[in-house]
């Protein structure tokens, strides 16, 4: 077992030197014990585990009363799951958070070797894990252990994350609260709240990978529907570039600023085209008429130049009137 040294603490914060879980859940009673089980299964000690019921209507509760006493377990009323992990940071004691989704559960030593990582290496804010289906266990999702370099530090992750070959999952995650002290999820229905999250804590400092191996399970669930997929991304267009345009998102200058930009038109190009997909083609227009400036500074060409013809071919296509009964 690693206890953490009380050095990583500073006296004048009011931060325990430890490690808090913050564990959102909403009507998963199925699942949610195998979560909680997995957290107190680590071996590491002590950790600080906050259980945020979002409002659960099932019986949640009562599967949870037996963990009364190894964590705190709080209610809320449903107000979606950046809300609750940002409900789990305000009671967090440790210098350390990381999360956990009810449906996921982790490796009895992630939270040993994040920590041990952390230790080896001062100037991260945010060390995470790779990550495997729970269907294939001992195969990583994404190319997150190749990336990292021998001291197990990933360059600029964010430019990594917009290129394909990173997947930073919430259950991954552990930052230093003490260098991001007012980093907090979007708390929006339907949005993708964590990228603004990691984009504040890696503004702070470097990206490590602990393990040789996935420590996170995760639950890949159901394939949301053409409606909710384009929701999903334009309210996160939405969000993050205005967070940009206010200067509250990232860096202000150097490669992060950049990257940053990068990440934030990643997002906006591809609520675009799930616009398109999903039938809502004055959404994908308007954001593509907005981001017209933004992705040419960058040199989007290819997607300026090649939205307008995709929005035409579909248009064309959908408006075509089908065969008559009976002819080819």
């Amino acid at each position: 077992m690693t206890d953490l040294p009380k050095d990583l603490g500073p006296d004048d914060t009011g931060i325990t030197p430890g490690v808090s879980v913050v564990l959102p859940t909403y009507n998963r009673a199925d699942l949610v014990t195998r979560a909680v089980e997995s957290v107190l299964s680590q071996t590491y000690h002590p950790i600080d585990l906050i259980i945020v019921v979002d409002g659960s209507m099932d019986d949640t509760m009562r599967r949870l009363e037996p963990y009364r006493g190894r964590a705190r377990i709080v209610q809320q009323t449903n107000a979606g799951l950046g809300a609750a992990r940002n409900a789990g940071i305000a009671l967090a004691r440790g210098r350390y958070i990381a999360f956990l989704d009810d449906d996921d559960f982790w490796h009895p030593d992630k939270i040993r070797l994040q920590v041990e990582f952390f230790q080896a290496h001062r100037t991260c804010s945010m060390v995470c894990a790779a990550t495997a289906a729970i269907s294939s266990p001992d195969q990583p999702m994404d190319a997150i252990l190749a990336l990292r370099n021998a001291d197990g530090i990933i360059d600029r992750p964010l430019l990594k994350k917009v290129q394909g070959g990173l997947l930073i999952v919430p259950s991954s995650i552990m930052y230093d609260r003490v260098r991001v002290p007012d980093a907090r999820f979007y708390a929006v229905r339907g949005c993708m709240e964590d990228v603004a999250f990691i984009v504040d804590v890696l503004a702070a400092g470097e990206f490590g990978v602990a393990g040789d191996r996935p420590l996170v399970f995760y639950s890949v669930g159901t394939a949301r529907s053409l409606a909710a997929d384009a929701n999903f991304w334009i309210l996160g267009a939405y969000h993050m570039r205005r967070e940009l345009r206010a200067g509250r998102l990232g860096p202000s200058t150097g490669t992060g600023a950049k990257d940053t930009r990068e990440i934030v038109a990643f997002i906006a190009r591809t609520a675009a085209v799930t616009s398109i997909n999903a039938g809502r083609y004055s959404d994908g227009m308007k954001i593509y008429l907005q981001e017209f400036w933004p992705q040419l500074r960058l040199g989007r060409g290819r997607f300026l130049l090649g939205f307008p013809p995709l929005l035409l071919k579909v248009l064309m296509t959908r408006s075509r009137p089908a065969p008559a009964a009976g002819r080819p």
